[in-house]
């Protein structure tokens, strides 16, 4: 055997290996990419069912709870049970049937389960915003002391009042673009 014939030998099993490892690295690369691209459809699709579920409660809550709740002030069982049940079918319906498919294809049969935890968690935020909203109000209504004549002057107390409201409606601010931002 000659040089030339060894080199053509190594030089045609050594392609076939690079090839092969070639195959595998593309392979894997194509399967991560998917992966990353499933991942990502899965996350737009959570964030998208997050504001349909805060949607249908701040509609739930201003047409069936709100009105009675007026009288009463709080819910009988049956009546939070069957607020639920309007919320899920509402949430469903609004969701479609597509996106119903995909998030049956991430958690199985628990749709119904993983819907109900989004459900909970935005009435809680919900309760959470109305209450710092209350807070933000009455910090807002608290009596405003009379500048003195001369607007320059300004004493500590107003000075740190006026810090203490910008500070609450900054962190107002911020709590409900953290909310909006969640994924």
């Amino acid at each position: 055997m000659s040089e030339h014939d060894v080199l053509q030998q190594l030089l045609y099993t050594g392609g076939s290996v690079l090839l092969g490892l070639a195959g595998v690295g593309i392979k894997s690369l194509t399967s991560a990419w998917a992966s990353k691209v499933r991942n990502q459809t899965l996350a737009q699709i959570i964030r998208n069912t997050d504001d349909v579920v805060m949607h249908v409660v701040k509609s739930i809550y201003q047409t069936h709870v709100k009105p009675r709740t007026r009288n009463h002030r709080e819910l009988s069982p049956q009546q939070g049970r069957r607020i639920r049940q309007i919320a899920l079918q509402q949430i469903k319906q609004h969701l479609g049937r597509q996106t119903l498919r995909d998030l049956h294809q991430s958690f199985g049969d628990d749709v119904d389960v993983v819907l109900q935890h989004h459900l909970e968690a935005a009435v809680q935020d919900l309760k959470h915003e109305r209450h710092a909203h209350k807070q933000v109000a009455s910090i807002a209504d608290q009596p405003q002391h009379p500048l003195d004549s001369c607007p320059a002057v300004v004493s500590p107390q107003q000075e740190a009042f006026a810090r203490q409201q910008a500070n609450a409606l900054k962190q107002f601010h911020q709590q409900a673009q953290a909310r909006s931002n969640k994924p």
